[in-house]
């Protein structure tokens, strides 16, 4: 038998995993993303959320 604590716990892992990945990947694929690269070709080179 799983406790409410432990559940909460494992909830909280894997949505922060998912937040974790969906920030990191989303702006790769995302449809904004192409709308930008074509209107401006500059705008490939931009790294979001990266620091340099």
């Amino acid at each position: 038998m799983i406790t409410p604590q432990r559940a909460l716990l494992a909830g909280g892992c894997l949505y922060a995993c998912g937040a974790v990945l969906m920030t990191k990947y989303y702006y790769q694929k995302s449809s904004f993303r192409k709308i930008f690269e074509g209107s401006d070709p500059e705008y490939r080179d931009v790294k979001i959320l990266h620091h340099a």
